[in-house]
């Protein structure tokens, strides 16, 4: 929880700076960037908070019904984001998965790879071991194809 909220705070410090290279990236406007900045840093603050709601046990909804849930890991989870609002919408998917203790293939969209690189600089920067968040880039055809299909990957 607390890596996932300096990961929110290193967003903060730079959101000016994500915010341009966003405009540089996708060619949208300033003003709509800067907001997307910190959204992306809420929403790491938003799952770093939820994950520690998540409980394990029996759930009786009826005595005809019950569920158990065990909170384990995944694996790999494949993160394969758009070119509009890249920096923001990759949080909204990679936040929840690092949240769950997953690690994280991330694609970011041909057209816009910029900021991928900065989330993964700034993540590390913050203290999330090499190997938890990884960054591929390439055509959505080929490299989005290799990470779908790959049978580690969730």
């Amino acid at each position: 929880r607390k890596l996932l909220h300096r990961v929110a705070d290193a967003i903060e410090d730079h959101a000016d700076d994500i915010a341009v290279l966003e405009c540089i990236d996708t060619g949208q406007a300033y003003r709509f960037m800067a907001k997307a900045a910190i959204r992306a840093a809420e929403n790491f603050r938003f799952f770093a908070d939820k994950c520690t709601e998540a409980r394990d046990g029996l759930n009786t909804p009826s005595e005809e019904h019950w569920n158990i849930s065990t909170r384990v890991p995944i694996g790999p989870v494949g993160v394969i984001t758009p070119w509009n609002t890249p920096f923001m919408l990759s949080t909204w998917k990679i936040a929840p998965a690092l949240a769950a203790g997953c690690t994280v293939v991330h694609k970011p969209a041909e057209w816009s790879p910029i900021t991928a690189q900065w989330l993964a600089k700034l993540a590390k920067d913050a203290g999330i071991p090499d190997g938890v968040l990884n960054t591929v880039h390439g055509f959505g055809e080929e490299a989005g194809r290799a990470l779908t299909e790959h049978p580690g990957i969730k």
